[in-house]
């Protein structure tokens, strides 16, 4: 968590340099946007990681044309059963 939250902020110090900006909030308001950050994106991970499990699941119940269209809607590529 510490390494995620502190690679967030070097994140946002490059950006402020790339665009020239100067940091006016002070340190433990930068950490604390940066571990929000991290912590949203984990979470989005995660949702991500639980509707690629079931979204197949799901699709087992439907009839067939929603069944083709949940895996039209899965990544290219993968099996499909």
């Amino acid at each position: 968590m510490w390494s995620s939250t502190a690679g967030v902020a070097s994140l946002l110090s490059a950006l402020n340099a790339a665009y020239g900006v100067s940091e006016r909030r002070p340190l433990w308001k930068v950490y604390a946007l940066a571990l929000a950050t991290m912590l949203g994106a984990a979470l989005l991970a995660l949702l991500a990681s639980v509707l690629a499990v079931a979204a197949p699941l799901a699709a087992a119940h439907l009839d067939a044309p929603w069944r083709s269209m949940v895996g039209w809607l899965r990544i290219p590529g993968a099996r499909r059963p």
